[in-house]
């Protein structure tokens, strides 16, 4: 947890004090692409409070109403900044290159042009090598690797909307650095407004994609592959269990799992002994993934078909 919000805090930072830069240097030099990328920044921003908020929520304890916690307020959140603000700066994005091509201008103080976009590559490379380094270490403790079956199994949609923030930044940066040098080798200023327009798809991608895991994610994603494979090795070492009819299992927040089991016994164990071994289970499996917070274990018998 406290690994996911100081990489929103580091991102937040940055984007802060990016966000003013881009929108003076915009506004004296008249670049479309620059203001695409304020609007971008901005939008990055308020998606972060948004994520600081989805994390404080998720931390609030109300046994009663929420009795496996409020997790999940983190993928609400990060769901309605992926589709809410993300979007919106996509949009704006487009709208703002659009308009640029209707009318032709000329592009002003280059040189304060070429000073934000290297602040933002250094300011937006720090942050995601920040990020790159939280999710390093999180392949190192699970034992991923590759980076794409990490990012497959990923539940925590904070590190993953700011890492896929990071990610866009940069990218959204290479594209405002070719359209300015394109305008300023040929004096049109239609590469700054494509590359506005360029900003905005890709945002716009970048929004698409989150909302589409973080939906997933709200609606409940399952145990990864890596997990239900642990799970059952556990279970496979206990002798007293002939066999797991029924395996599930749900993130009801990133570091929050419920996993409910059926399991058949072996015949002639008594009550005491049946007892003592979904102790074991339940132990054996937290201490191997400890975000599980709830197991819950039932007796059955296998069911013989008609």
């Amino acid at each position: 947890m406290s690994k996911s919000r100081n990489v929103v805090l580091f991102a937040l930072f940055s984007n802060i004090i990016l966000s003013i830069g881009k929108f003076v240097v915009a506004f004296v030099s008249g670049s479309a692409g620059l203001m695409a990328e304020f609007f971008h920044s901005s939008s990055d921003t308020l998606n972060q409070i948004l994520l600081l908020f989805g994390i404080k929520k998720s931390m609030e304890k109300d046994r009663i109403n929420f009795p496996f916690g409020k997790g999940k307020e983190q993928y609400f959140w990060s769901f309605i900044a992926s589709i809410l603000f993300i979007e919106l700066s996509g949009l704006l994005s487009l709208v703002e290159g659009y308009l640029k091509i209707q009318h032709p201008y000329v592009l002003e103080n280059l040189f304060y042009i070429f000073i934000i976009i290297l602040l933002s590559f250094i300011f937006d490379g720090a942050a995601f090598l920040y990020t790159i380094n939280v999710i390093r270490k999180n392949m190192k403790t699970g034992e991923y690797k590759s980076f794409r079956e990490y990012l497959s199994d990923i539940r925590d949609s904070v590190l993953l909307n700011a890492f896929m923030e990071d990610l866009g930044a940069i990218a959204g940066m290479i594209i405002i650095t070719i359209g300015t040098l394109l305008t300023a080798i040929y004096k049109n200023s239609i590469y700054d407004s494509i590359s506005s327009i360029g900003v905005g798809i890709l945002l716009i991608l970048i929004g698409i994609y989150l909302a589409s895991i973080n939906k997933d994610l709200l609606l409940g994603r399952g145990l990864t592959p890596r997990e239900r494979e642990k799970i059952i090795n556990i279970i496979n070492d206990f002798k007293e269990v002939n066999s797991i009819i029924n395996l599930d299992g749900i993130y009801m927040g990133p570091t929050s799992i419920v996993i409910g089991l059926d399991l058949n016994f072996r015949d002639g164990l008594t009550t005491d002994e049946i007892e003592r071994t979904i102790d074991a289970i339940e132990k054996r499996i937290k201490n191997e993934i400890p975000y599980v917070k709830s197991i819950y274990i039932e007796a059955e018998e296998i069911k013989k078909g008609i």
